[in-house]
């Protein structure tokens, strides 16, 4: 599944959560688009990844490297914002 239709699946999931537990919607909403879009480690985590992957003789290797950190400075920028504006 791709990152882009993971939020139109998830999010009526997370509003119908969000309404029987009292948490705001929107944060579970920013939660789930944070989490769809931290693909950064795999080729496969993006199209455009994806289409480089081969023609530009990168390996996994490279893309776990960079990736890592950038997931990793994505859910700590999550985990400050999403609190932060909607809890």
């Amino acid at each position: 599944m791709s990152n882009s239709g993971t939020i139109p699946l998830l999010a009526p999931i997370a509003i119908t959560v969000a309404n029987k537990t009292g948490i705001e919607p929107m944060a579970l909403i920013a939660a789930i688009t944070f989490g769809s879009t931290a693909a950064f480690a795999m080729p496969i985590g993006y199209q455009t990844s994806l289409m480089i992957y081969g023609v530009g003789g990168y390996r996994v290797k490279d893309f776990v490297t960079m990736g890592i950190v950038l997931d990793v400075l994505l859910a700590l920028l999550a985990l400050i914002l999403i609190p932060y504006f909607w809890l």
